[in-house]
This record gives C-alpha cells, sequence and structure tokens, in this order.
C-alpha cells in the first residue's frame, strides 16, 4: 500500500511538473508572439493613417499621387511582416500540440496509478492478480524507475521548442544545493547557481555589501555586478568524492558528492536528481583529466585563490 500511494503520489507531482512546463511553454509563446506582432502591429497602424489620410485628400491628385508609392511599398512590408510572423507560429503549433500529448500521456499514468492506490487503500485487493500485487516494487529506486520520474524534463524538452542557450565557456551550469557548514543556520541547504569551466568551478551569490550602509542610496552607491562569482576551487587542485546515500544511511544525501580542494574548504553539494548528479560529476572529472593532461602547473598564488568572490 505504501508504494503504491509513493508511486501514485510520484506521478501527481509529475503531472503537475509537466502542466508547469506547459504553461511556461505558452508564456514564452506568447511573450514571442507579442515580440513578432509589434512590428507589423504599428505598421498597420500607420497604414490605417495613411489610408485615412488617402480618403481625406482624395480630391488633391498631388498629394495622392506622392502618397501612393510609400502607401504600395508599406502593403507589400507588412504583407511581408505578417507572413513571417505566420510562419513563425506554425513550429510554434506543432510542438505545443506534441507537449499537450506528452502532457495527456503524463495524466493518463498518473490516473491510472490512482486507480490501483485507491484499491489498495481501501482493502480491495481480491480483484488484482497475485502476480500482479507480488511483483510491485516496494524501493524508492524501482518505483521512480518504473515510474520514470527523473526522465519527465528530458521527455519534456523534447516536445518543446525553446532551449536555453549554453554560456560560452561553460561546460557545466545549473541548480544545486549547498550545505552550509555554519551549524546556526536555520536552512542547512542553499540553492545556488553553480558554473563549471575548464579551469575551476564557481557559484553565483547575491551581493549586498551596498545595503544598510548609512543613508545614502544614490545611484553612484549601487554596484553594477549584484551577483558575485565565488570561486569554490581550482579543477587541477580539486577530487570529487561521491556520497553513498546507502552508507551513509541517510536519504537525504541522495545525489550527493563532495569537492575537496586543499587550498579551500570542501563543498557539499546535492544535485536535483541523478542525470544532473551524473552530469556533474563526470564533467568535473573530465575537467581535471583534461587539466592533468592538456594543462599547466598551477601558479603559487593559486594556492590562496579559492572561497573569494572573483573580480
Amino acid at each position: 500500500e505504501a508504494a503504491t500511494n509513493l508511486m501514485h503520489n510520484l506521478e501527481q507531482i509529475r503531472l503537475a511538473q509537466a502542466n508547469a512546463e506547459l504553461k511556461r511553454f505558452q508564456l514564452l509563446r506568447r511573450l514571442d508572439s507579442i515580440k513578432t506582432r509589434r512590428n507589423f502591429e504599428l505598421g498597420e497602424s500607420a497604414l490605417s493613417s495613411l489610408n485615412g489620410i488617402r480618403a481625406y485628400f482624395h480630391h488633391c491628385s498631388d498629394m495622392i499621387d506622392g502618397v501612393t508609392p510609400k502607401l504600395t511599398r508599406l502593403q507589400d512590408k507588412q504583407a511581408q511582416s505578417r507572413e513571417k510572423h505566420d510562419a513563425q507560429q506554425a513550429p510554434w503549433e506543432i510542438k505545443q500540440r506534441s507537449l499537450t500529448n506528452a502532457i495527456s500521456e503524463v495524466g493518463a499514468k498518473a490516473a491510472s496509478i490512482g486507480v490501483i492506490a485507491n484499491a489498495v487503500s481501501q482493502g480491495q485487493l481480491d480483484d488484482m492478480d497475485e502476480d500482479f500485487i507480488s511483483s510491485q516494487p516496494t524501493s524508492l529506486e524501482e518505483i521512480e524507475s518504473i515510474v520514470r520520474f527523473w526522465e519527465l524534463p528530458q521527455q519534456l524538452n523534447i516536445h518543446s521548442l525553446y532551449q536555453r542557450k549554453l554560456t560560452p565557456g561553460v561546460i557545466v551550469e545549473g541548480w544545486l544545493y549547498k550545505k552550509s557548514t555554519n551549524r546556526l543556520a536555520l536552512n542547512s541547504w542553499t540553492r545556488r547557481w553553480f558554473i563549471l569551466d575548464r579551469t575551476g568551478v564557481y557559484y553565483l551569490k547575491g551581493s549586498g555589501q551596498n545595503e544598510g550602509k548609512g543613508g545614502n542610496n544614490s545611484k553612484n552607491n549601487v554596484s553594477k555586478d549584484w551577483m558575485e562569482r565565488v570561486k569554490v576551487c581550482d579543477i587541477l587542485l580539486c577530487t570529487v568524492r561521491e556520497i553513498n546515500c546507502k552508507i551513509k544511511g541517510n536519504p537525504n544525501v541522495r545525489f550527493c558528492f563532495e569537492i575537496i580542494s586543499p587550498n579551500s574548504k570542501s563543498y557539499m553539494l546535492q544535485a536535483c536528481g541523478p542525470n544532473d548528479y551524473k552530469m556533474w560529476v563526470a564533467g568535473i572529472r573530465a575537467c581535471i583529466e583534461q587539466q592533468l593532461t592538456h594543462g599547466k602547473i598551477p601558479p603559487d598564488n593559486m594556492l590562496m585563490g579559492a572561497g573569494k568572490p572573483t573580480k
């Protein structure tokens, strides 16, 4: 019963995530439509005004002769703008239908698991086959694998049109949870945007240096670099240690790994699922191997450079 309830809950979570992805998709489509419609709507407004001027001054042949060529060119340009807009909307329509179908599949699976979970919770096990009941998974990993819980982002991205552009020079970037070393902290895990390039690992931290310092809050005192890029370690000097939650006996350390460096404190990080976990661990190790194979010996000042905001 606990396993089926868990499967039902996970399917509901997948359905909620899928619907949220659809809302984001629709918002992005709306923004793209507004952007493309802006030009030809302004042109149509001008075109309407020119048509009004033409009707008002129809008795003035000289003015009509001067306006007509410009009006014709504007009409042609507006026709091209509308055709371009319609052509850009076609792939959005196709992808939205595909995304909607994918979400429908997730919803159908969630409803199917919900029926089973409801039957189990009400003790209606007589109508179920014994082989079916005995074959139900019991561990969290098996349930996640069956419901394909961690495959949802990839499944939806396949059916979506937009993809975030990678930052030049960055190998891996994304959200990770950083464990605080302060035992008095109310929240021991903090969500940070981490960046991996070929030389080091960094994370972005909000800058509050100008907050609360006197009463002068002029524009000249506001820092332009409101996000600090804090260096975690140098790739050439760090190692990555994977954390096994079964050995630790703590399910809260799933998808965790530790970055250890001799020139800075160690960082305990948690990824948002097995795919991100493998991507980060493999990416860091690949950079280490690349630096050891083709890199140079680090200078002495590198040994004191980690753990501080970069300029």
